[in-house]
């Protein structure tokens, strides 16, 4: 599982890795979602491919509490990938 740290008032950029769940030859495209978990409070913006990534920024991220990171994106071989092992924790 990844952790991503954030302090609690900034906006961070911070990406999730898709390279180990493409095939030889595929590539991510399309619009990514991302989604956290508890809703409500911290927010996820801006998602964007870069290379093998899903790029995005977190705000409003509260001291203490965790988040679960659900990213979702395309590929150019038709697959719909879902990444949900990564999580945000507040400073």
């Amino acid at each position: 599982m990844t952790m991503m740290q954030v302090v609690a008032g900034e906006t961070r950029t911070v990406s999730v890795d898709f390279a180990n769940l493409l095939g030889s030859g595929d590539s991510l495209s399309g619009t990514p979602a991302v989604t956290l978990d508890p809703s409500g409070e911290a927010t996820a913006a801006s998602a964007a491919i870069s290379g093998d990534a899903v790029t995005f920024t977190v705000s409003g991220v509260v001291q203490g509490r965790r988040y679960r990171v659900k990213v979702q994106c395309g590929t150019t071989n038709s697959e719909t990938l879902i990444e949900q092992e990564a999580t945000i924790a507040g400073l």
